[in-house]
Formats: C-alpha cells, structure tokens, sequence
C-alpha cells in the first residue's frame, strides 16, 4: 500500500507532501483494519526547520527508513 500511495503522489499533478500522502495511506491501512498512527517530527538541521509526517502500526514505521525515527523529535500532540 505504501507504493501504491508514493505512486500516485509521484503521478499527481500537484507535488503531494509527506503529510497528505501520510494522512491517506493511514486511511487505507485504518480501512483494512490495521491500527495506523500518523506521526510528526521536526529537525532543526542547521538555521533551517525541517519537518517530516510517517505512518506507524503498532509502533513500526511503514516504508520509512530506519533513521527518520533518529533524525526528526516526535511531536507529541
């Protein structure tokens, strides 16, 4: 499923961010009956703020590299 919605977002003719292609493909997995979560984390990398937005279930990140988890402070909301 994760392909699938990188695919489209890829296909789409407007550029698809992490956070609505995140909020979709926990819709999806929600869907099938998987518990997904929606996470966001922020990066202040340098003077620049980054943000990043993933897809966990039951604690395991859904096609993200292993360093995403490293890399961005969850936002605790």
């Amino acid at each position: 499923m994760h392909e699938s919605v990188r695919l489209a977002a890829r296909l789409h003719i407007v550029s698809m961010a992490c956070l609505p292609r995140s909020i979709v493909l926990a819709d999806m997995l929600r869907r099938q009956g998987d518990r997904a979560i929606v996470r966001i984390g922020v990066n202040k990398a340098g003077v620049q703020f980054v943000s990043h937005a993933w897809v966990e279930v039951d604690g395991c990140m859904v096609g993200e590299p292993e360093h995403v988890s490293e890399q961005f402070a969850l936002l605790k909301l």
